[in-house]
């Protein structure tokens, strides 16, 4: 069995047993949606990247009109003390921004492999991730974004650009317009500047 597919199952089991307690009766459940992510790791001589099936976004649909429920999967050690609360105020605004309403909903998110997010570079593909488990639509293959979701519903920047871009292989790296990469015009690589239009690119 392959990585993702492996931890796609095991993630999938974890969600689908998790206890809701409290939540309202849930009309449905998504299919799991496997979000890439540009994946940098730092060693002791120079940082490198890598695209990975590391994300699995679904999605639950309550009864309810209360506010937006964020449930992450993740070990102890695999994320920082504010990531789920940055992470929750990204979906839900950029929900917004794309037209979904994100009340009564409980997103879940689960993550595969054993190293340790941090920042806020995969909030952007985390959302449009969870419009296509909404829209019970597949992503584009070979593409990929990285960019934090500001207030506005723009791309912010994010840390080790050049890095990303060299390391992502044969997919198309969907980044921050506000950053500029040398390195982004010889390469598989492509500015955006909103969530918007890297909707359009990632859910055609």
């Amino acid at each position: 069995m392959r990585f993702w597919q492996k931890y796609a199952a095991i993630v999938l089991g974890i969600i689908v047993i998790s206890p809701t307690g409290g939540f309202a009766y849930a009309e449905s459940i998504s299919p799991v949606v496997t979000v890439p992510v540009v994946a940098v790791f730092h060693h002791d001589s120079a940082p490198q990247a890598a695209v990975l099936p590391a994300v699995f976004v679904q999605v639950e649909r309550r009864q309810d009109q209360e506010p937006l429920r964020l449930i992450l999967n993740h070990r102890a050690d695999m994320i920082d003390a504010n990531y789920q609360e940055r992470l929750e105020a990204a979906i839900r605004n950029g929900l917004v921004r794309l037209n979904h309403d994100p009340k009564g909903l409980t997103v879940y998110v689960g993550f595969a492999g054993r190293f340790r997010f941090t920042g806020g570079s995969l909030s952007g593909a985390v959302v449009i991730g969870t419009v296509a488990a909404l829209e019970g639509r597949t992503l584009a293959p070979n593409m990929v974004l990285t960019g934090t979701v500001e207030p506005d519903g723009s791309l912010g920047p994010i840390a080790d650009l050049e890095v990303k871009i060299a390391g992502a292989g044969s997919y198309t790296v969907l980044y921050p317009s506000s950053q500029t990469s040398h390195d982004s015009y010889l390469l598989r690589s492509q500015p955006v500047r909103t969530l918007q239009e890297a909707r359009l690119l990632m859910l055609p």
